[in-house]
């Protein structure tokens, strides 16, 4: 009897223990970030893995609210797929990559059922050059097309260094001359903070964050999560 309750203990000891990691690898998998009322980031600090964000961040949206994705989207994939993964995401958060990575993955698998939507959600406070690299990839797309614009971000998700955002338009072919012209029409930044604010509205408090769009039915899907939960996810919406 004795030896039956000491393998009770340790089961629920470890159970609970997996329980706590979960909760901690799920804390580490989002750089967070703060919103005052109107969704306007307001502090800069990353929360402890697992702990709330500070004093006077709203509740997040009973309604979760996305704008239709349309063709001044950045959609990879094929565009009248049944279901949408809407990303708002930061080029220089770590999570991001590591979630960029499982996208494509995840993609590949579900061909011609999925498309996978990139809206920027620059944190400039734990990444003061993402509103920058944010509108240098907009640039490319917009002085190219829809496919160098995913290769450029792909690039810059390998690599995330200052220097790169000149290396890799140049290596895509993209005149550098109207680049940089780009990259000061002010209407370039103003975009940027739109889809902050969207992003804001869909429920977002830090990077990667993704709604799942199928018909108008929303899934979120709260940081870097490991493969199998978004294919889980994605399953969920295939079958409504």
């Amino acid at each position: 009897m004795r030896i039956l309750k000491d393998q009770t203990f340790w089961t629920g000891a470890m159970s609970a223990f997996a329980v706590v990691f979960f909760a901690l690898f799920v804390g580490m998998a989002t750089d967070k970030v703060a919103f005052d009322n109107d969704g306007v980031k307001k502090v800069a600090d990353v929360g402890a893995p697992g702990e709330e964000y500070g004093a006077g961040e709203p509740a997040a949206p009973v309604e979760i609210k996305v704008e239709e994705v349309t063709d001044a989207d950045w959609v990879r994939g094929d565009r009248d797929a049944k279901v949408s993964v809407v990303e708002f995401s930061d080029i220089d958060c770590p999570f991001c990559s590591r979630f960029h990575e499982t996208m494509k993955k995840v993609l590949a698998q579900y061909e011609g059922q999925i498309n996978w939507v990139y809206r920027d959600f620059p944190l400039d406070q734990l990444h003061p050059q993402a509103t920058a690299k944010a509108i240098a990839a907009d640039c490319v797309g917009k002085l190219t097309d829809n496919d160098t614009y995913w290769k450029y971000l792909d690039a810059l998700f390998v690599s995330s260094a200052d220097d790169e955002v000149i290396a890799e338009a140049t290596k895509l072919g993209v005149d550098l001359t109207q680049l940089e012209a780009c990259q000061n029409d002010p209407e370039m930044a103003e975009a940027v903070q739109a889809e902050l604010a969207q992003g804001a509205a869909a429920g977002a408090r830090g990077t990667p964050y993704s709604v799942i769009l199928v018909g108008d039915e929303t899934i979120p899907v709260n940081g870097a999560v490991p493969e199998a939960q978004l294919i889980a996810s994605i399953e969920q919406a295939l079958a409504q």
